[in-house]
């Protein structure tokens, strides 16, 4: 079966309201989606995972009208947009109060795309973390998410700061190693991202 077969039938799967595919395509742009939200809302969590629900809500409510993969994508982060458009509506301050919302909604166009790729680029970088092997994936975690220092990784895994330090480098080593097999524009985000966390 070709790409474009496989396409085809991933399409017709999620058009006739298959749950597994469905929950492939929550599973992949959740995370992306999220943090694309939540940007754009200055962090307020609860308000974007309720906005994302809403959308992958309306997502299958329209599938049937879905002619892509990429379609899918296009329409959770226009419907996540817009729900986020709506909120800045509701929240607006004094100050903007008599702004024509054009001009709200073009001041938030170039801010929403950015997010996007900055989310994207993000929920890549998280995937990868996860596909280590689980005692450096569990470093990466300790050290950048959870901000915790060698010697709390250290005394947590029950192994000297140095051994912490050796994991550590051997894991953004991975790290840079998988994204070789990203397009151009990720390997220098990612890579960036990277040597700024060593």
């Amino acid at each position: 079966m070709n790409d474009l077969d496989a396409d085809i039938k991933w399409l017709e799967a999620f058009k006739s309201g298959d749950k597994q595919v469905f929950k492939q395509v929550y599973e992949k742009i959740y995370r992306p989606l999220y943090v694309f939200v939540s940007g754009i809302l200055n962090n307020d969590l609860t308000l974007a995972e309720d906005i994302v629900q809403e959308c992958f809500q309306k997502l299958w409510n329209s599938r049937e009208r879905m002619a892509s993969e990429n379609h899918v994508r296009n329409f959770l982060y226009l419907a996540a947009r817009h729900g986020c458009i709506n909120i800045l509506r509701q929240r607006k301050s004094n100050s903007i109060a008599n702004w024509p919302i054009e001009e709200l909604l073009i001041e938030n166009e170039h801010n929403a795309e950015t997010a996007r790729v900055h989310a994207e680029i993000i929920a890549e970088l998280f995937a990868q973390i996860e596909s280590l092997p689980p005692k450096y994936s569990r470093i990466v975690k300790m050290i950048y998410l959870e901000e915790m220092s060698t010697a709390e990784v250290a005394k947590s895994l029950g192994v000297s700061p140095n051994a912490v330090f050796i994991l550590k480098s051997r894991a953004l080593k991975m790290l840079r190693l998988k994204v070789l097999d990203k397009s151009l524009h990720i390997i220098l985000v990612l890579l960036a991202c990277l040597y700024a966390m060593d």
